[in-house]
């Protein structure tokens, strides 16, 4: 009897290791089912889904801009059923013409994809959902059933007029989340919108700087004098490559700088007149600082915010006629004077000479009588 237990102890044992051996085997099983990439769960088609596009330009790695006033509109163009653990999306009547495989399309066929389908939508004027971008950036959809959405830009105001056109796109309401090694379905999308942000360039804005030239003692005329103006650090410093103007006076003694600008910033310049040496002109010395701040509108134009002059921006010159002392002084000559001391000399020698023959005409009469 004992013999017969010790007989049937190996066979229980092996079949219980069997058994824990199976049991194994299944759990990997359908771990391995469950964790395959590819596999998704039945979606639940009674529930509605959101879709939130995110439209942000990333300055830098580290400052993303949120942007208002984009307009998207939202196309259905096919449906979605689960089957056997895969999606499956069917094209809606209107875009079946596209002849467009969803199915485990790679970037580069969505992108195309994307484009045949507004291409369709363009030709057949069909209707989509707008939503537009709101302060942060948000454009909302709501009440969406399941399927694959066409994402078009329909139009732009405010700050979106600084960005480039976004390319047409494909996006999946419901989404998926992998969570786990395990294919979820997302009902509630937040996406930032797949195109990068590209900001248009910034058209230069341009403004002028105005001065006044007087001058006493003559009559101003056009281009009679030169005016220069040079870009400066804050600080004062005349900036090597910065810009560097020069202009004459108008008629009326207007002094006009025209300048151009394609960046924000405060601009620093220095004015000063360019002495000519104009003959018994006495120039004005001084200098006038100024300075330009240039701002950017909400759609992403430039535009002058404020021109700032010294207090004093008339530049005043005075006419004097010398006379020839001081010609000969201010001009420190030395051969002038000698020639003028000769020439001086020489008629003082014919005025004695001329008052002497006379005198000595008048003595003779005199004696005669």
């Amino acid at each position: 009897m004992n013999f017969l237990k010790l007989q049937n102890r190996p066979s229980r044992l092996v079949t219980a290791v069997l058994v824990i051996v199976l049991t194994l085997v299944a759990g990997v099983s359908v771990c391995m089912a469950d964790t395959d990439p590819n596999k998704v769960p039945d979606a639940d088609l009674n529930r509605a889904c959101t879709l939130t596009i995110q439209t942000i330009y990333h300055k830098t790695v580290d400052r993303a801009i949120p942007i208002p006033g984009e307009e998207l509109t939202l196309y259905k163009v096919a449906n979605l059923k689960t089957k056997g653990g895969s999606a499956i999306y069917t094209s809606l009547p209107e875009f079946s013409s596209a002849d467009i495989n969803y199915d485990g399309m790679t970037a580069e066929q969505s992108e195309s994809a994307a484009k045949a389908l507004a291409e369709l939508v363009k030709a057949k004027n069909l209707n989509g959902v707008k939503a537009v971008s709101d302060g942060a950036g948000n454009a909302a959809f709501t009440d969406l059933s399941h399927g694959m959405y066409l994402v078009l830009e329909t139009g732009k105001t405010g700050n979106a007029k600084a960005y480039s056109q976004i390319e047409p796109y494909l996006i999946m309401v419901p989404g998926i989340e992998r969570k786990n090694d395990v294919n979820t379905w997302k009902y509630d999308v937040v996406s930032e919108i797949k195109p990068v942000l590209v900001k248009n360039p910034t058209k230069p804005c341009r403004t002028e700087v105005r001065l006044k030239k007087k001058l006493s003692g003559k009559k101003l005329t056009k281009r009679m004098f030169r005016f220069r103006l040079r870009q400066t650090t804050a600080a004062g410093e005349i900036m090597k490559d910065g810009i560097n103007e020069t202009v004459s006076n108008g008629k009326n003694g207007e002094i006009i700088f025209s300048l151009r600008f394609s960046k924000t910033g405060t601009y620093y310049f220095l004015i000063s007149e360019i002495n000519d040496g104009m003959k018994n002109v006495t120039y004005d010395k001084m200098k006038v600082r100024a300075a330009v701040t240039v701002k950017e509108n909400s759609d992403g134009s430039l535009r002058i915010d404020r021109i700032k002059l010294g207090r004093d921006s008339t530049f005043n010159n005075v006419y004097k006629r010398r006379s020839f002392v001081q010609h000969i002084i201010n001009t420190g000559d030395p051969m002038n004077l000698m020639l003028w001391v000769v020439v001086i000399t020489a008629a003082a020698a014919s005025l004695l000479e001329v008052w002497r023959r006379k005198r000595s005409r008048t003595s003779r009469i005199e004696k005669i009588n």
